[in-house]
């Protein structure tokens, strides 16, 4: 009799669990994807506004590695990728706005004496920032934090006008509080040009700067989602949506209980939504039904001597057992890791670690003067003042093509609230008050008068955004991993090489645990376009 396929359950839909699943299921695994909503994509989510749909959650990626790209390419999308309209973003601080200078890598000045540099730092704060070439190697070796090293070599004026307010917005973190790490390649660039200056002007050359090269797809980052759950359908993965999975329990070989439940069985009990509306749901070979994967027999389905992991949902009636799985593939928020894994005590769980609640508020404007789009692509929020946001994003200045659904000056503004340690102004807000907060914001960074009459639309979403993954993850049981940004960083381009590298180690781990020969010609291998050998990120 053949051995059974490796089973193994994603927890968690979002684009992490979706790229696990896809390499998974490419390795030759049985997969059971769950998910607590009723659809898929998790912060890949667009809202309807007008009579257009926009995104709400992840509206790019960063370009700064390639490799999502390059993933997109797999899925036949690189040549739909789009890069924003060059128009620049703003700061506002100290009540008062200014164009970001050309920047390495968050918010460090490449050239502090160019005339954008000189209007937002003043003449002295770009002086100052101008000599750090000068300053011996040694000044800033011991800081503990960005702020600590920023301040030590560039000076204060750089630190609070440029750098805080751009890792407030992308990390929702104060630079004191994060590693030197946590910008993407400074740390390596300043052990070998000894200068911050030298090594944000390395990082701009090599187009590595977090968040000033970045690409989309037109329209908004729904088909990424769309072409993940068309390939993954025909691969034959299942979906569990609208299940929200309650108990995680590591079970031997021979408990009780250790028996799978049928493929076809998970298969049917996918919520109606965006997934079974998707074409690919209802062609008959690419639908996981009982008919083209017929469920395997007890006695074919588990592999006796090896132990596993039984699933519980919850249900209207009740926790309900979904069976037993070789491996788990855990791929969800924080908070909701941290209740499967029964971590939630002090000691494994530092308050440095919690997860920071974000808003994002959409508006759609009539307004001709938004038109000429007064602060580029959007602004960046300094601490302090009236202004509640921490950042704006004129949506269809940034990507023009997304105004197509849009009448003549209609334009669409996001907003974001929330900074660690410090709740959404708007998050204890009705609509009618969370509106109006976002429209008075929304007046204040843009520099103009915007009334609420020329506000015709509105949406409104809360996140969970990660801390910045901490240098050294907690020991997992064997046969149990995590993807998704909670353990990987922030974005696309740490999410999916992240999930393709967990993917990878289970199923290499699930392997040699059932089958310790050589699987080289076993068609459960890694694919083709799989991740390459694993590295640990240390972002800490």
């Amino acid at each position: 009799m053949p051995d059974a396929p490796i089973r193994i359950a994603v927890v968690g839909g979002g684009i992490a669990g979706l790229v696990a699943a896809r390499d998974l299921a490419r390795a030759g695994a049985e997969v059971v994807v769950f998910e607590a909503e009723d659809r898929l994509g998790g912060k890949l989510r667009a809202a309807p506004l007008g009579s257009g749909a926009f995104d709400i959650g992840a509206e790019a990626f960063a370009t700064r590695t390639g490799a999502v790209a390059e993933y997109l390419g797999e899925l036949g999308l690189a040549d739909r990728v789009c890069t924003p309209a060059p128009l620049g973003s703003w700061c506002v601080a100290g009540g008062r706005a200014y164009a970001m200078p050309e920047s390495g890598v968050l918010g460090i000045p490449a050239a502090p004496l160019s005339a954008a540099g000189r209007r937002a730092l003043g003449l002295a704060g770009a002086l100052r920032a101008a000599v750090e070439p000068l300053l011996h190697s040694g000044v800033g070796r011991d800081a503990t934090s960005l702020a600590e090293l920023v301040e030590s070599r560039l000076g204060r004026r750089v630190l609070d006008r440029l750098v805080r307010p751009v890792a407030l917005g992308v990390y929702s973190s104060d630079p004191a509080d994060l590693p030197v790490s946590a910008a993407p390649g400074l740390a390596p660039a300043y052990a070998e040009e000894g200068s911050l200056l030298r090594a944000a002007r390395r990082l701009r050359d090599r187009g590595r700067a977090a968040g000033s090269a970045v690409g989309a797809l037109p329209g908004g980052m729904a088909p990424l989602v769309a072409a993940l759950e068309s390939e993954l359908r025909g691969l034959g993965v299942a979906f569990r949506l609208g299940a929200a999975v309650t108990a995680l329990t590591e079970v031997a070989a021979d408990a009780p209980g250790h028996t799978p439940v049928p493929a076809s069985d998970a298969a049917t009990d996918a919520a109606p939504g965006p997934a079974a509306a998707h074409p690919a749901a209802a062609h008959p070979a690419s639908a996981h039904s009982e008919a083209a994967h017929p469920a395997p027999s007890h006695a074919d389905a588990i592999h006796p001597a090896q132990p596993g992991w039984r699933i519980e949902t919850a249900t209207p009636a009740g926790p309900a057992s979904c069976g037993s799985f070789d491996g788990v593939l855990l791929a969800v928020p924080e908070r909701q890791a941290r209740t499967l894994l029964r971590a939630e005590d002090s000691a494994a769980t530092p308050a440095d670690q919690d997860p920071q609640l974000v808003e994002v508020i959409a508006l759609l404007v009539s307004s001709r003067t938004l038109s000429a789009a007064p602060r580029g692509t959007g602004a960046l929020v300094a601490p302090g003042g009236e202004i509640r946001a921490k950042a704006l994003t004129h949506v269809t200045a940034k990507w023009p093509d997304r105004a197509g659904s849009l009448g003549v000056d209609e334009h669409v503004i996001r907003l974001s609230y929330g900074r660690r340690s410090e709740a959404p102004a708007t998050l204890a807000l009705d609509d009618d008050a969370a509106r109006a907060q976002a429209i008075r914001d929304a007046a204040l960074i843009l520099g103009v008068p915007l009334s609420p009459d020329e506000v015709t639309d509105f949406a409104r979403r809360t996140w969970e955004m990660p801390a910045p993954p901490a240098a050294s993850a907690a020991e997992l049981p064997a046969g149990l991993l995590r993807s998704g940004d909670a353990v990987a960083g922030t974005g696309l381009a740490a999410t999916i090489p992240h999930a393709r590298r967990t993917a990878r180690d289970l199923f290499a781990q699930l392997s040699a645990r059932t089958e310790p020969t050589d699987r080289t010609d076993s068609p459960h291998t890694t694919p083709a376009g799989a991740a390459p050998a694993p590295h640990q990120e240390h972002h800490a």
